[in-house]
């Protein structure tokens, strides 16, 4: 939606850090309900759709801030340079 309005031919990637994972499972429910891909990752949920955020198939990402900052798996599949080799 951003890329449309700033007018831009790639796909953003918006990234949310939220804290409850309740709220998350609820919010990624309204973005589908308005046709936009989207997906939580928490440390209690270690997402399988690893694969698809790295080929950037999520136009929204949520995230807790453990899931994060704990590692450096998700600071390495989130880079730009991990996310665009797979385009």
């Amino acid at each position: 939606m951003s890329d449309i309005i700033r007018g831009v031919k790639k796909k953003s990637i918006i990234l949310v850090i939220s804290l409850l994972i309740v709220l998350m499972e609820d919010q990624v429910a309204t973005i589908y309900s308005f046709g936009t891909s989207a997906v939580y990752v928490s440390d209690v949920k270690m997402i399988k759709d690893k694969q698809r955020i790295r080929e950037g198939k999520f136009q929204v990402i949520l995230m807790s801030s453990e899931a994060l900052f704990s590692g450096t798996t998700w600071k390495h599949i989130l880079s730009p340079i991990s996310l665009g080799k797979t385009r």
